[in-house]
């Protein structure tokens, strides 16, 4: 299975949403992700941390996802956040 080709933009922000299949409120965090893209030029990645291969992942985040980790830093939010919160995170990447 190819992965699609993705061209980000240089003032794009990456942003890593930590998930598993089946979790809603995984789902509601990735539409206020998506909510945001208008605002925010976004790359997001989801990770589905119940993947054999994220077992590290899945020790770390499981009673926390979903989890939104911000590309280039240390800044994490865990559920529940706000697009406020979201928007603050972005807006401080934007500042650096």
């Amino acid at each position: 299975m190819s992965r699609p080709f993705v061209c980000r933009q240089p003032s794009m922000k990456q942003v890593t949403i930590y998930t598993k299949l089946g979790c809603h409120l995984c789902d509601e965090a990735y539409r206020l992700l998506l909510g945001l893209t208008a605002e925010f030029p976004l790359h997001i990645d989801v990770v589905d941390i119940t993947h054999e291969h994220n077992r590290e992942l899945y020790d770390k985040y499981f009673l926390q996802i979903p989890v939104l980790s911000f590309f280039g830093t240390d800044q994490k939010l865990t559920w529940p956040f706000t697009a406020a919160d979201v928007k603050a995170c972005l807006n401080q990447l934007s500042e650096d």
